[in-house]
C-alpha cells in the first residue's frame, strides 16, 4: 500500500464518518488546494482515529487478538478509504500536523493549569485545618499568659507606690533626723565664731613673748536662764568652783546674749601634774559635769533658778590666731603670775574674715559651709573660702577665671562672675558683670543662671546638686553636672574609667586602718592613700612608705575623723604627662574632639611646678599612646563639652597611666596661650557654645612654662615673688601673665611665665634665668628641670677615621652656641643601630642631622630614607679615589629622597648650613648668621688691604 492509503480500525463507541471524496482534492490534482478550513476538522477525526489504531494495534500485538470475525463486546469496525490510491499534498499534511501540535501543547497546558488548582485548593484545605488546630490549642494559652501579665503589672503599679509611700516616710523621719544634727552643728559653729570673735577682740600677737603656756575656750549654752539676770556675782562663782576643781590652770567666764557661757583656760606657770590632769579633763565629758554642777550651785544661790548647761563647742592650739596689734591674756581677766603667755598661731588671713574663716578649720567636729560638710573640703580650700575667683557663664575661683575672660573678650562674649568677693576677685577685676557670693550656694548659683544664657565653670570643687537642678530645668550647664559630681569623687572617677577599659594603676577603697595594713601586704611598699574629695595639687595625697608609716598617713588624711579614702598601688613612673583634651560640636551637632601635644610636668611639693613641650625623651610612639587614652578616657562622659586636663604616668617600659581627669582648663595647658593656634580657654570657651573647635598644633618648636609660687607677705618675700617676673622681662618670646592676687600668701600661684623657642632646647635654654630667679641666685641647684640642654644637631659618621674631617662641623655648632650630639653610626655594621637613630631621631628633639661617609657612602642616604629631618651629607676623601666616590653616591639619591650635599671633606659648611636651616624660624639664629658672614666680610677686606699693601711677596713671607 503506498502513502496515502490505508484501513484504519476505530476500538471505541460506533460513529458517523465521512470518508475523504475524491473531489476534495481535484483542485489539488489541478495544480490546486483545497481550503485549509474544509480539510482541518476531518483531519481531527482522522488523526484522533490514526491515534487510537496505533494503540489498539500494540495491544492485539501484545494480547493475540482472536480473528476479525470475533471481537470483543463493544467495539466497531469502520473502513476508511481516501479514495483510489489517494495522497494528500505534503504541505497540507505539514499544516494540519502543526495544528495539532499546537491544539496538543494547548491541551497540555490546561491540564497542568487545573492539577496546579487542584493542588492549591488542597493546600489551603490543609493550612485552615492546621491554623483552626493551632488557635484551637494556643487561644487557651494565650488568654491564660495575658492574665497573668495583667495580675504582675498590677502587682508591680502596687508595690512601688506602697514602698513609696513607705519610703517618704523613711526620708521624713531621715530629713527631720538630719535637720535636727544639722542645727546643732550650727549652733556648735556659732559658739565657735562667738569664742574666736572675744579672743580676736581682746588677743593680740604683738605682745606675746615664747612660752609654754596656751589657751583653751568652750562654750556651754545655759538654759533656764536670761541674760539680763546674770551678773558678776553669778559668774565669779562660776569662775571658782570651776577653778577648784581644775587645779593648775587659771579661768576666766563671760557672758553674752545669746544665752551662752564661754570658759576660757590657760597654763601659765609651768608644768605640773595637776595642770596635766586638768588638761586631760578638758578633753573629756568630765568637764560637762564640772560646769553644770557650778552653773546650778551659782544661779541657784545668786538667781534662785535651776539652770542647766550644754557643752557646744572647744577651741585650742591652731584653731585660735589673734589678728594684729592685739594686746595680751590679761585682757582675757587671766593672772600673769609674773610671766607672759603665747597663743599657738598660723598664717594671718583679713583681719575681717579670720573668725569666719578659723571657725571652719576643725577635724573634731562636721561643719557645714553653704550645705557643704566641711569633713570635705581641703585646709586651703577652707582658709579661702572667702577669697575665691569667678567668672561669668560659670562657677569659677582663682587666676583660670580671670584668663577665660580675656579669651571671652576676643571672641566678643560677654562674661558675669560668680565669687565671694565680686568685682575684687581677679577675674571680676577683668569682667563685665559679677555677683558677690560662694560658689557653692544654691541660691547665687541660680541668680547666676537667670543673668546668663550657658553655665560653665573652671573648678569642679563646686555645688553639683544645684548645678544638676538647673540642669534638668532646662538650664544648658556644660560640663555635664554628672562628669563633675563624678570627677569629684576620685574614687569613683576610677571606677568609671576602669569600666571603660582606661589603663590605671591598682586600687581599691579603704574604710578603716587595718584594712589599710591589709591592701599593704597585697599591693606592697610604697603606696599612694589619697582623700576621694576635695584633693588637688597634692594635698589630700600620703605616701604610705612601709607598714610602720600607716597610722601618720591615715591621721594626717582625716581618717580616724571618718573621712572617705581610697589606696593606688605605687606606679613606678619616669615621668609625668598630660594632655589637654577639647570636646565639642560642629555645625551639624556632631561631636569633635581635639587633642592638644603631650607635655612632660615636673612637680614641686606636689605643685605643677614646670612644663615642657614637645617632651624630651619621650618617643612618637608614647605621645600618641598618652593622647589616645586621653581622648578615649573624656569619651567616656557622653555629651559633656569643654576642656579637660588629663594627667598620666609614663613608665619605663613605654606603657602609660591615667593618673587623674580635671573637667576645666588645667595649669598644665597654660604653655598654650602663647605657642598654639587656640589657647586652651578660648577652646574651653567654643566647645560650651557650640562653636567650631580651633587649631591645637604648636606654632613653635617648643615651649617651657614656670608657675610663680607666692613666697610671702613680708616685702622682702614678696619681692622675691615678683623677682622671676622682673627677669622674664628681659628675656626674648616670654609671655608673662600675673594673677591680680589680694596679698601674697605662702605656696599660692601668684603667676606664671611661657618661654617659646625653635626647639624645646633653645626654649629651655631662654628660660634659665627665671628658674634661678624663682629659688634665687644661691639656690637654683633645688629646681627641679633637666640641666642639660637637648641636642638640635645629631653629627654622625660611619667610622672613627671620619672623626678628624667631622670635628669641624662641631666646632661651628659650638661657636654658634648650638647644642649637639655625635655618634658613631655604621650603615654596614651597625645597621639595627642606624635605624634606631633616625627613626628616634625628631622624638628626641633633633632638627638636623650631619652625616658623614666614604666610600660606597650609604650612611646619609640610608638616614634620610628613615626620618622626616633634613640630612647634609659630607664626602670624606678617601685613599683610593680621593672622595669623589663619597661625593658621586650621596648625590645620585633617588627621587624622593633628597640629601643636601656638600664639598669633599668639608664638614665646616656642613655646620654652617645646618645652622641656615635652623635659623629659618629662629630670628636670633638668622642675626648671628648675618653677624658671622659679616666677620668674613671684615677678615677678606682686611686681607685684600694688606696685599695691595705690602705686594704679593711679603703677604706670603707673612703667611708662612
Amino acid at each position: 500500500m503506498g502513502d496515502g492509503f490505508g484501513y484504519i480500525e476505530v476500538n471505541g463507541p460506533k460513529q458517523d464518518v465521512r470518508p475523504f471524496d475524491l473531489e476534495d482534492f481535484n483542485d489539488a490534482e489541478a495544480g490546486g488546494e483545497p481550503e485549509l478550513s474544509e480539510i482541518v476538522p476531518r483531519w481531527a477525526i482522522f488523526s484522533e482515529t490514526l491515534r487510537h489504531s496505533d494503540r489498539r494495534a500494540q495491544e492485539m500485538q501484545k494480547r493475540r487478538e482472536p480473528a476479525e470475525g470475533s471481537l470483543p463486546k463493544g467495539t466497531a469496525r469502520a473502513n476508511v478509504c481516501f479514495g483510489k490510491c489517494l495522497q494528500l499534498p505534503r504541505t497540507v499534511v505539514d499544516q494540519l500536523h502543526k495544528s495539532h501540535l499546537a491544539q496538543q501543547d494547548e491541551l497540555d497546558g490546561l491540564k497542568l493549569l487545573h492539577q496546579k488548582r487542584v493542588e492549591n485548593l488542597q493546600r489551603q484545605e490543609y493550612l485552615k485545618e492546621t491554623w483552626r488546630k493551632f488557635w484551637e490549642e494556643k487561644l487557651p494559652q494565650a488568654k491564660a499568659r495575658a492574665e497573668e501579665l495583667s495580675k504582675l503589672l498590677s502587682e508591680l503599679v502596687s508595690k512601688p507606690r506602697e514602698a513609696s509611700q513607705a519610703s517618704q516616710s523613711k526620708k521624713l523621719q531621715r530629713d527631720a533626723a538630719v535637720s535636727q544634727d544639722l542645727a546643732s552643728k550650727c549652733r556648735t559653729a556659732k559658739a565657735r565664731n562667738r569664742l574666736l570673735l572675744r579672743l580676736s577682740k581682746q588677743l593680740g600677737t604683738d605682745a606675746f613673748a615664747a612660752g609654754a603656756g596656751r589657751v583653751v575656750a568652750v562654750a556651754f549654752q545655759m538654759t533656764r536662764v536670761a541674760q539680763a539676770e546674770v551678773n558678776s556675782f553669778t559668774l565669779s562663782g562660776i569662775r571658782e568652783r570651776v577653778q577648784k576643781e581644775l587645779p593648775g590652770l587659771e579661768c576666766c567666764v563671760s557672758w553674752d546674749d545669746q544665752s551662752q557661757l564661754a570658759l576660757y583656760f590657760c597654763n601659765l606657770g609651768a608644768p605640773s601634774e595637776d595642770a596635766h590632769a586638768s588638761e586631760s579633763c578638758l578633753q573629756s565629758d568630765k568637764l560637762d559635769l564640772i560646769v553644770e554642777q557650778a552653773v546650778q550651785s551659782s544661779t541657784s544661790e545668786a538667781l534662785k533658778l535651776e539652770a542647766s548647761a550644754k557643752r557646744l563647742a572647744r577651741l585650742s592650739g591652731a584653731e585660735i590666731q589673734a589678728p594684729i596689734g592685739g594686746l595680751g591674756l590679761e585682757t582675757l581677766g587671766f593672772k600673769s603670775h609674773g610671766m607672759s603667755g603665747s597663743v599657738l598661731t598660723v598664717d594671718w588671713v583679713h583681719p575681717e574674715k579670720w573668725a569666719d574663716a578659723f571657725s571652719l578649720r576643725m577635724d573634731d567636729v562636721v561643719l557645714f559651709v553653704n550645705g557643704i560638710p566641711t569633713s570635705e573640703m581641703s585646709t586651703t580650700d577652707l582658709l579661702n573660702i572667702n577669697h575665691a575667683d569667678g567668672l561669668k557663664l560659670f562657677v569659677a575661683r582663682g587666676q583660670l577665671g580671670r584668663m577665660m575672660v580675656y579669651a571671652a573678650h576676643r571672641l566678643g562674649v560677654r562674661m558675669c562672675v560668680l565669687d565671694p568677693l565680686g568685682e575684687s576677685s581677679p577675674a571680676g577685676q577683668v569682667s563685665e558683670l559679677s555677683i558677690k557670693g560662694s560658689f557653692q550656694d544654691a541660691e547665687k548659683i541660680r541668680e547666676l543662671a537667670s543673668k546668663c544664657d550657658i553655665l560653665t565653670l573652671e573648678v569642679e570643687h563646686v555645688n553639683a546638686q544645684a548645678l544638676e537642678e538647673l540642669h534638668l530645668k532646662g538650664v544648658p550647664v556644660q560640663p555635664l553636672p554628672f562628669v563633675v559630681k563624678l570627677i569629684q569623687d576620685k574614687y569613683d572617677q576610677k571606677v568609671h574609667l576602669q569600666k571603660h577599659r582606661i589603663p590605671l594603676p591598682d586600687f581599691l577603697k579603704v574604710d578603716s586602718e587595718a584594712e589599710l595594713h591589709e591592701i599593704g601586704e597585697k599591693f606592697g611598699y610604697p603606696m599612694m592613700l589619697k582623700s576621694r574629695f576635695g584633693a588637688y595639687d597634692g594635698k589630700g595625697n600620703a605616701v604610705v612608705s612601709d607598714a610602720a608609716s600607716i597610722p601618720a598617713a591615715w591621721e594626717k588624711l582625716g581618717g580616724k575623723a571618718g573621712k572617705k579614702l581610697y589606696v593606688e598601688k605605687w606606679a613606678p613612673f619616669k615621668m609625668e604627662l598630660a594632655v589637654m583634651v577639647a570636646r565639642g560640636v560642629d555645625e551639624t551637632m556632631n561631636v569633635t574632639m581635639r587633642t592638644y601635644p603631650v607635655v612632660h610636668t615636673v612637680q614641686r611639693d606636689s605643685v605643677c611646678f614646670t612644663c615642657l613641650t614637645p617632651p624630651v625623651g619621650v618617643t612618637q610612639k608614647e605621645q600618641e599612646l598618652a593622647q589616645k587614652i586621653a581622648t578615649d578616657a573624656i569619651k567616656s562622659f557622653g555629651d559633656a563639652r569643654g576642656i579637660f586636663g588629663v594627667e598620666m604616668f609614663l613608665l619605663d617600659d613605654g606603657s602609660v597611666l591615667l593618673n587623674e581627669i580635671a573637667p576645666r582648663p588645667h595649669n598644665t595647658g597654660h604653655y598654650t596661650m602663647e605657642a598654639c593656634g587656640v589657647d586652651q580657654f578660648e577652646q574651653h570657651l567654643r566647645a560650651v557654645l557650640g562653636l567650631p573647635l580651633g587649631d591645637c598644633h604648636l606654632r613653635v618648636g617648643g615651649a617651657m612654662m614656670v608657675n610663680i609660687l607666692g613666697q610671702g607677705s613680708t616685702p622682702e618675700l614678696t619681692a622675691q615673688t615678683m623677682a622671676p617676673l622682673r627677669c622674664a622681662l628681659r628675656v626674648p618670646d616670654a609671655g608673662i601673665h600675673w594673677y591680680g592676687k589680694d596679698g601674697c600668701v605662702k605656696g599660692r600661684k601668684m603667676g606664671h611665665i611661657t618661654v617659646t623657642g625653635f626647639t624645646p632646647a633653645s626654649a629651655l635654654e631662654q628660660i634659665r634665668p627665671v628658674l634661678k630667679a624663682v629659688d634665687g641666685e644661691g639656690n637654683s641647684s633645688s629646681i627641679e628641670v633637666p640641666h642639660k640642654s637637648s641636642p638640635s644637631v645629631g653629627i654622625i659618621m660611619g667610622s672613627d677615621s671620619d672623626l678628624p674631617t667631622m670635628k669641624d662641623a662641631a666646632v661651628v655648632l659650638d661657636d654658634f652656641g648650638i647644642p649637639y650630639e655625635i655618634s658613631i653610626v655604621s650603615a654596614h655594621r651597625t645597621p639595627e643601630y642606624m635605624y634606631e637613630y633616625a627613626t628616634t631621631a625628631a622624638d628626641r628633639g633633633i632638627n638636623v642631622i650631619i652625616a658623614g661617609a666614604g666610600g660606597a657612602a650609604h650612611l646619609p642616604g640610608m638616614v634620610a630614607a628613615l626620618t622626616p629631618l633634613p640630612v647634609i651629607g659630607v664626602p670624606v676623601k678617601s685613599s683610593a679615589l680621593s672622595g669623589n666616590d663619597s661625593l658621586l653616591s650621596i648625590v645620585q639619591m633617588p627621587k624622593g629622597i633628597p640629601v643636601a650635599t656638600v664639598a669633599i671633606g668639608n664638614a665646616a659648611n656642613a655646620g654652617l648650613l645646618a645652622v641656615r636651616i635652623l635659623g629659618a624660624a629662629n630670628p636670633g639664629m638668622r642675626q648671628k648668621m648675618a653677624q658671622f658672614m659679616a666677620n668674613e666680610a671684615t677678615t677678606v677686606e682686611k686681607k685684600r688691604r694688606k696685599l695691595e699693601q705690602v705686594g704679593w711677596q711679603a703677604y706670603l713671607a707673612d703667611s708662612k
